[in-house]
């Protein structure tokens, strides 16, 4: 769902007409690595039952695996990571 052209795919697939695809770009911010971990166990929907479901060991071995990946969104201890919504508008 990252890429407009699928959007397209998807919309005109199901019947709509040609559509107007907007990306809407955000951020999320987290104060600490806690916070930003607190949010992935939380709201992550499938990758939380996932990580609910590991060892102790696993869990801390992915959570860093995690925060490697994070690490070039870190601004002094808060970690600031950009995203995109798509508004699509379709008749």
């Amino acid at each position: 769902m990252g890429d407009s052209d699928r959007i397209h795919v998807l919309v005109t697939g199901a019947g709509f007409g040609d559509p107007e695809v907007e990306g809407i770009e955000f951020e999320f911010h987290y104060p600490n690595v806690e916070d930003f971990w607190d949010s992935v166990v939380r709201m992550a929907g499938p990758l939380a039952r996932v990580l609910s479901d590991l060892t102790k060991e696993a869990r801390e071995t992915t959570k860093a695996a995690i925060m490697r990946n994070m690490a070039r969104f870190r601004n002094d201890g808060s970690y600031t990571a950009p995203a995109v919504a798509w508004g699509v508008l379709t008749r």
